[in-house]
């Protein structure tokens, strides 16, 4: 995963007052429309003890060793400089972003002294916010199972843009109720995102959009779903949220029953396409629209274009993988039509392959129906097969997913175990 938040350390840290936090879990069960089952610690930290903090959880969550192969799978394919180093990158940009954090390994919530959050001036909004992901892990798995997916960026992506999307909202209409002004409309808060939003300028764009994007996509997403529905319909997308960025950049293909579709879920194992005795898989992961228009931008290709070329996505999966010839590189994506495909493999042919350093030489983009695959060190017969042969498994829902994937929920559940 190229991105999740964290918690934990010695000394700087005050209970936040027993009152304080049960008139607040108060004011979010009255905005969101539920209930706490259970009460919630809280703690105050300091701005100097958050990296630490950051740092046990994501640590915890991501172990040094899977930190390692995603950042050599992303370099590999060009979403990451060959000089960055990951976990550094991810740590410091949470530790300047962060107001407070909610640890679903733990259950317990921080925020930073002298914090603000999008709907208020002092540290009171940050509270609701991170009291509202709380609730979240109450009444749903989402939270566990965000922490439990491996290989498979764009999922994680969904669902964390879910929840701050619900968060935010809860966060926002208490201001609402106490104020007495409107809450801000999914435009409204995204315009005003764009301007207050960390700049992050030197921060890779893969790791930049994937934590910036999640908070006016789900606040955007949740505040459709309350206007068409009300709070009713946002708590029933708590048990079926979007699977992926794809529902979120284009909000009706996840609200319109009709225009959903299952989940493409193409396997990890690259024994299929890459069947020498000796080739180790390094990683693998799904980086969704949200990525391949990433690495569209990145090449060179202009936004509109990268953008076009992006849409229509259906499914896609990359493989790194360590072979006595060499490394292999290959990145499956498959499109909703062949008209898709074709677009997809023009742009990925106009693309500056100077700016993708990791990819071994040659590279080839070939197409076939709705697939295109770009592959650096795969020979025809590994091409082929991805192209024609490797289906995916399709998963209608979140539930079906966890049905076929208990590992999930598993690995999650050891995590709070270790936390707890």
């Amino acid at each position: 995963m190229l991105g999740a938040l964290a918690c934990s350390g010695p000394g700087e840290r005050t209970p936040v007052p027993g009152e304080r936090l049960a008139s607040l879990a108060g004011r979010v069960e009255v905005a969101r429309e539920l209930r706490f089952r259970a009460p919630v610690a809280a703690e105050s930290v300091t701005p100097e003890a958050v990296p630490a903090l950051l740092a046990d959880e994501f640590d915890r969550a991501t172990p040094p060793a899977q930190v390692q192969r995603e950042e050599a799978l992303a370099k590999a394919l060009g979403l990451l400089p060959a000089q960055a180093d990951l976990r550094r990158i991810l740590l410091a940009w949470q530790a300047q972003a962060v107001a407070g954090f909610y640890s679903p390994a733990s259950g317990r919530l921080y925020v930073v002294e002298g914090a603000a959050a999008a709907g208020g001036s002092e540290e009171g909004g940050v509270l609701v916010h991170e009291l509202a992901h709380a609730l979240q892990d109450q009444h749903t798995r989402l939270l566990a199972t965000r922490i439990g997916i491996l290989g498979n960026d764009d999922l994680q992506f969904a669902l964390g843009a879910f929840l701050e999307g619900d968060a935010l909202w809860t966060e926002l209409r208490d201001e609402a109720l106490l104020t007495g002004f409107p809450q801000s409309t999914g435009d409204d808060f995204a315009a005003r995102f764009a301007v207050d939003a960390p700049d992050g300028a030197d921060v890779p764009r893969i790791l930049r959009e994937s934590f910036l994007q999640q908070y006016p996509l789900g606040y955007g997403l949740a505040s459709e779903l309350v206007q068409r529905g009300g709070v009713a319909a946002l708590t029933a997308a708590l048990s079926d949220p979007p699977l992926s960025s794809e529902e979120l950049l284009h909000r009706e293909r996840y609200l319109a029953p009709s225009q959903r579709r299952p989940l493409a879920w193409f396997p990890e194992p690259a024994e299929r396409f890459a069947p020498e005795p000796d080739c180790e898989l390094v990683a693998s992961s799904s980086y969704g629209e949200l990525g391949l228009g990433v690495w569209l931008r990145e090449a060179g290709v202009a936004d509109a274009a990268a953008r076009l070329a992006a849409d229509g996505w259906d499914g896609d999966r990359a493989w790194l993988l360590d072979c006595p010839r060499g490394p292999v590189v290959a990145w499956l994506v498959q499109l909703d039509t062949p008209a898709e495909a074709v677009e997809l493999e023009a742009a990925l042919g106009g693309a500056d392959w100077r700016a993708r350093p990791g990819l071994t030489a040659p590279v080839v983009v070939e197409r076939a129906k709705t697939r295109v695959v770009l592959a650096a060190g795969l020979d025809a017969a590994g091409r082929r097969e991805l192209l024609a042969r490797l289906e995916p498994v399709r998963y209608a829902d979140l539930a079906a997913l966890l049905r076929d994937q208990p590992e999930i929920l598993e690995r999650a559940e050891r995590q709070r175990g270790a936390a707890r």
